[in-house]
Order: C-alpha cells, then structure tokens, then sequence
C-alpha cells in the first residue's frame, strides 16, 4: 500500500512537472524585456542617424542645385548680350573698321558694268 501510494505521489509529482515544462517561457520576462528594450532603441539610433545623414546630403545637392540655376541664368544673359544684332554691328564698327552699309542697294546688269569699262 506504502508503495502504490508513493508510486502515485511519483505520477502526480512527474506529471506536475510535464505540466510546468510546457508552460514555461524559453527566457525571462525581466532579461527579455531589457534584451527588447535595447534593441528598440539601437534601431531607432541606427534610423535617426541614417535619417540625419540623409537630410543633410538633401540639403548640401539642393544647395548646388540652386547655385547652378543661378549659374546657368548668368550664363544665357551672358549669350544672348553677345549674341544681340546691335552689339555685334558695334564691334565691328568699333574693333574691325566695318562700316554699316545703305539698305538701298541697286542692282545693275552685266551689261552696264561692260559698259563702265
């Protein structure tokens, strides 16, 4: 009788603990929560520089965006003040000895010229 009884406290005992192995969690809450926690904020350290890093290059190309539009506006003012009929008849008025010529301009056979000889 002793031994049916203590063979049943042994079941229950053997049972009790199937029982506890099954409900038990792989890691504990406190070190799990700490484990969590530190990589929570890793992540958002890693995403914040990332993110700033990106920011300031956005801002550093906008930069040189607008500073090559400017560029680019000085450049074509700079072509077309060159490029304008009335400066170019200057220059070479100025600089080359060119003078402007009549709009009248008379057209004369060949046999006129013949005739001046």
């Amino acid at each position: 009788m002793i031994k049916k009884v203590s063979d049943s406290l042994m079941r229950r005992k053997l049972m009790h603990q199937e029982l506890n192995k099954k409900s038990t969690v792989f890691f504990d809450l406190p070190k799990g929560l700490l484990a969590l926690t530190v990589i929570m904020i890793s992540a958002q350290v890693l995403l914040s520089n990332i993110f700033g890093v990106k920011g300031a290059e956005l801002v550093k190309l906008d930069e040189e965006q607008n500073s090559l539009m400017h560029e680019k506006t000085v450049l074509e003012n700079q072509i077309s003040e060159l490029s304008a009929l009335s400066r170019i008849e200057k220059e070479c008025q100025e600089n080359l000895s060119m003078k402007k010529i009549d709009k009248n301009v008379v057209y004369i056979s060949d046999q006129a010229v013949a005739s001046l000889k």
